[in-house]
């Protein structure tokens, strides 16, 4: 059988978004030599023949779906002997699809406290603020997704703002300074473990004014 079979230098490969992989194994020592390997992509293989045969390594596989896929691959001699039962397998993990952001979040006046504040409402309260939200659901295609890897989120004056990617944290929580008076809206960008970003959306919207009225 074929050893060390990987995909992108890994098994499983590393979560991408990209369909494109390289496979690469190691032969093992044959005293007639190695003629080539035999690989299918899903279903495991039924027969010798039950598959697409190559000569040269490592070589070039395009996935045809997203999510998870094994790849099996064995080897054929050079007198033409072949065994599928003998064959390695490699998983290969493609999501190209963007993940989902968090539909809601819960907004403290301070970490540790109990007491919150409601979204969209005018309050008079000085204080820091902190936020937490239940982490999205990811998905690649029809096919479960690599899962979240991070979020992007900032304080913007506009309900369309953005908050980049470039200053990301991993954790779903929060913690906000004592913003000025005014309208501020919390954006919130989310990444999958492939590397996709979500659009941006407003996850909460401070209205703040502690000014007395003449």
């Amino acid at each position: 059988a074929p050893e060390k079979l990987t995909a992108n230098e890994a098994n499983p490969s590393k979560w991408q978004y990209s369909p494109t992989f390289t496979i690469n194994w190691t032969n093992p020592q044959s005293d007639v030599g190695i003629k080539g390997a035999w690989y299918k992509l899903g279903e495991k293989p039924s027969y010798g023949t039950d598959g697409t045969f190559i000569t040269q390594k490592p070589f070039s596989i395009t996935a045809d779906r997203e999510g998870s896929q094994t790849l099996s691959l064995w080897l054929e001699d050079n007198l033409g002997n072949k065994d599928h039962n003998l064959s390695s397998t490699v998983i290969l993990r493609y999501d190209q699809t963007p993940p989902q952001n968090p539909a809601t979040c819960t907004a403290y006046l301070s970490s540790g406290t109990i007491a919150t504040i409601p979204d969209k409402t005018w309050q008079n309260i000085d204080a820091d603020l902190y936020f937490v939200w239940d982490i999205p659901n990811d998905t690649a295609g029809s096919h479960t997704g690599s899962g979240i890897s991070a979020y992007s989120i900032a304080w913007k004056q506009s309900p369309d703002g953005d908050p980049g990617t470039g200053s990301i944290q991993t954790i779903p929580n929060y913690e906000s300074i004592t913003l000025p008076e005014g309208i501020r809206y919390l954006q919130i960008r989310t990444r999958d473990m492939a590397g996709n970003w979500s659009t941006a959306t407003t996850l909460f919207t401070f209205k703040y004014d502690k000014t007395s009225p003449t």
